[in-house]
């Protein structure tokens, strides 16, 4: 009888650290990076994720050496060679970061902006008012992209920051539906990014945005870190506004895992989104550094990711 009894007990506890497994697992597959965060290469990029048990990338920079080029600019049969690459390592794409949206839009006067677009733009020749002209345009080579890539999921912003927000809205949502309506049509999702460059940037301004155009095509991208200089407490007061099924991808950065300036508990943040039923991804943008120092920041960041979603 003590024999039986014992091995009963031991056949529950084996059956609990499987379930216990099983679960840990399926918290991790909603871990993912992004691409150019993680390494300097294409092939320290895929062993990062191998390292981590990690499935998921989320596409941005080309990685190209001495060029900056991002994906969405990439011929087809190079982004199906890079989809076929990862596919054999066990990896898929989450999310196509674009930089569609990140311009002045024409007739306002911006009063933040990122430098390192403004560049970016000018060594390809376009301006603020051709980026405007030719949105619908790299709309659909973005799509055609994020297809290739084989991802219906592709971030995009909502033109620099203007003094009164707000009063641009009608304006920038009636572009955003017409983005949308475009995407919906070719199976795919835009994100739009939380960013205090842009005229979204808390969490009010996102649900804002998400009321005035209720497209299921247009969905959240949600960075906390980045709404932290215009909204003190993005979780949980920010969190709270947000219409929590539209959410599709969350960035996750070391300041907010490590601080020193504005940290975040991550652990609640996680585990009150997949309370709420949150499907989506927790996407390393790891932002500490350059080169190197980044890559090996990110190392530090995924292993404490690793363990607050698991926790």
């Amino acid at each position: 009888m003590l024999l039986r009894g014992l091995t009963r007990r031991e056949l529950l506890a084996a059956a609990l650290a499987t379930a216990l497994a099983r679960a840990a697992a399926s918290k991790t597959s909603q871990l993912a990076a992004i691409n150019d965060e993680i390494g300097l290469t294409p092939e320290e990029t895929t062993a990062f994720a191998k390292k981590y048990g990690v499935q998921w990338l989320e596409m941005r920079g080309a990685q190209i050496p001495k060029k900056l080029q991002y994906y969405e600019n990439l011929s087809d049969a190079t982004l199906r060679e890079t989809k076929k690459r990862l596919a054999d390592e066990g990896l898929r794409v989450s999310v196509l970061d674009s930089s569609l949206l990140k311009f002045t839009l024409p007739g306002t006067v911006a009063v933040q902006k990122e430098d390192f677009y403004v560049r970016y733009f000018a060594e390809l020749g376009l301006d603020d008012a051709t980026l405007y002209r030719t949105r619908l345009d790299m709309l659909k080579r973005t799509i055609a992209a994020a297809h290739a890539l084989g991802t219906r999921d592709i971030r995009i912003f909502s033109c620099w920051r203007v003094a009164d927000p707000a009063a641009l809205y009608p304006r920038i949502s009636e572009i955003l539906a017409e983005f949308a309506e475009v995407a919906g049509k070719e199976n795919c999702r835009l994100l739009i990014e939380n960013e205090t460059s842009t005229n979204v940037a808390t969490s009010g301004e996102t649900a804002e945005m998400m009321r005035l155009v209720p497209s299921p095509a247009l969905g959240i991208n949600w960075d906390p870190q980045n709404s932290v200089a215009l909204e003190p407490l993005p979780f949980p007061d920010g969190y709270s506004k947000l219409p929590k099924a539209r959410i599709a991808n969350v960035h996750v950065k070391a300041e907010g895992l490590f601080g020193p300036k504005h940290p975040l508990d991550w652990g609640a943040i996680m585990h009150a989104m997949l309370n709420d039923g949150y499907t989506g991804r927790f996407t390393l943008e790891t932002h500490r550094g350059h080169n190197a120092e980044n890559v090996r920041v990110s190392h530090e960041c995924m292993e404490k990711m690793v363990k607050l979603i698991s926790s």
